[in-house]
C-alpha cells in the first residue's frame, strides 16, 4: 500500500512541476526598464506650448508626459529656458517621482522660476508693473528688471502643503531686497545635488540665502563681491556658484571663512557635483575659443584640466557619478534663425559622447 502511495506522490509532484513550467513559460513577462533616464522640456507650436517629457540615457523611449501652456509667454527668461532644452532633472529618484506624481507637478511647470528635489519644489511669481522704482527713492526694483522674479514657496508634493519662505528673510535682508508689499525679489533658486538645501539668491545685491531642508529653516545669508549668482550647490562647509558676467564663472565660497575662491576665469561655463560628492566637474570655454573639461577633486582640491573640443553646457550628473548629461546648441543651416538643443551622455572615464536627443522642427 505504501508502496502505490509512494507512486501516486511521485506522479502527482511531477504533475504539478510539469504545469508549474508551462505557466512560467507561457505567461508574458513584465518588462521594467532599467535604464536611467532625464526629464526635460521642449518646446512646440511656435513655442507657445511645451512638453515635458522623458528619455533613457541610451537615447530610446522617448515619452511625451504632458504639455504646458505658455501662459507666461511675455517673459522672455521663461522662454529662453524652455526654447534651448531646460534640462529638469537628471537624478533618476527624482525623475521616478515626478512621473508617479504628475498631476501634482503639473502646475509646477506653469511657474517661470520653479527648483525640483524629490518630493519637494520651490517657486517664484513674476514681478508686477507696480513693483519697479520708476524714480529716485522710490521703493521697488530699478534698472534691468529681465530675470526678476517675487516671494518663493515651498511646496510639498506629499503633503499638498504650500508654504511661503521669503517673509522669513524680512529682518536678515536690506530693506530694499523687498517690493512695497514685503515680497523678496529674487534672481535664481536652486536644490543641492542632495536635495537638502534650497538656495535663493536675492536682488537688488545678490545675497545668498542658505535654507536647510532637514531643519525646515533657513540657516544662513551670506553676500559675496559677485552678482549674477545662480545654480548652487553644496559640499560640506563650501558653496559652489556660477556668477559673474553672465553668470559665466565658477566659484567656491567657504562659509565658515567667508572666503571666495574663483575655479575659472573664462568667458562660458558650467558645472555638476557627482552624487557621491566626490568631484566638481565642469566645462569652461576661454576668451580664445578653446574649451576644456575640468575635474575638481572635492576632497584634496587639485584640479585636472582636460582638453575638450566640443563647447557643451553641463545639465547634471546620472546617479552612477561617472555619466554627465550635457547640452550642446547648434543650427540647422546657415540661415536658421533658431538654435536647436542637442542632448548628450558622456563618459568621464574615456571621454566618449552618445546622442541621446536632438531637438528639430521635425520634433517640435
Amino acid at each position: 500500500m505504501k508502496k502505490y502511495l509512494s507512486i501516486i506522490l511521485i506522479i502527482v509532484v511531477s504533475a504539478f512541476s510539469i504545469c508549474f513550467f508551462l505557466y512560467k513559460v507561457g505567461k508574458p513577462s513584465r518588462q521594467v526598464s532599467t535604464t536611467p533616464e532625464i526629464l526635460f522640456v521642449r518646446a512646440a507650436s511656435n513655442n507657445t506650448i511645451f512638453k515635458v517629457c522623458t528619455i533613457g540615457i541610451d537615447g530610446k523611449n522617448l515619452r511625451e508626459l504632458f504639455t504646458v501652456n505658455n501662459l507666461l509667454n511675455s517673459n522672455p527668461i521663461y522662454s529662453a529656458l524652455v526654447q534651448t532644452g531646460w534640462v529638469v532633472t537628471t537624478d533618476q529618484t527624482n525623475v521616478n517621482y515626478i512621473k508617479n506624481n504628475l498631476g501634482k507637478f503639473k502646475d509646477a511647470f506653469a511657474h517661470p522660476l520653479c527648483a525640483f528635489s524629490k518630493d519637494f519644489y520651490a517657486y517664484s511669481t513674476p514681478i508686477e508693473e507696480s513693483d519697479i522704482a520708476t524714480h529716485s527713492g522710490e521703493k521697488g526694483i530699478a534698472g534691468n528688471v529681465c530675470g526678476v522674479f517675487k516671494e518663493v514657496y515651498l511646496c510639498n508634493v506629499e503633503t499638498g502643503k504650500t508654504v511661503r519662505l521669503d517673509k522669513e528673510l524680512v529682518n536678515q535682508l536690506p530693506d530694499n531686497s523687498f517690493s512695497k508689499d514685503g515680497s523678496l525679489f529674487v534672481h535664481s533658486l536652486s536644490f543641492s545635488h542632495d536635495g537638502k538645501f534650497l538656495f535663493l539668491v536675492s536682488l537688488p545685491k545678490n545675497d545668498l540665502s542658505v535654507f536647510s531642508m532637514e531643519q525646515m529653516k533657513f540657516t544662513g545669508t551670506f553676500h559675496m563681491s559677485v552678482h549674477l549668482i545662480r545654480n548652487v550647490d553644496k559640499v560640506l562647509n563650501n558653496l559652489y556658484l556660477s556668477a559673474g558676467t553672465d553668470s559665466s564663472n565658477i566659484f567656491q565660497f567657504n562659509m565658515d571663512k567667508k572666503e571666495l575662491k574663483p575655479l575659472t576665469n573664462c568667458q562660458e561655463s558650467s558645472f555638476a557635483i557627482s552624487p557621491d560628492n566626490q568631484n566638481l566637474v565642469f566645462i569652461e570655454t576661454n576668451l580664445v575659443g578653446k574649451t576644456d573639461l575640468g575635474v575638481l577633486n572635492l576632497s584634496t582640491g587639485t584640479i585636472k584640466r582636460i582638453d575638450y573640443p566640443n563647447e557643451s553646457e553641463i545639465a547634471g550628473f546620472v546617479s552612477d557619478s561617472k555619466h554627465l548629461i550635457i547640452k550642446r546648441y547648434y543650427k540647422l543651416s546657415d540661415t536658421d534663425t533658431d538654435y536647436h538643443i542637442a542632448i548628450y551622455l558622456l563618459n568621464l572615464n574615456t571621454l566618449k559622447e552618445a546622442k541621446i536627443y536632438a531637438e528639430s522642427p521635425g520634433n517640435k
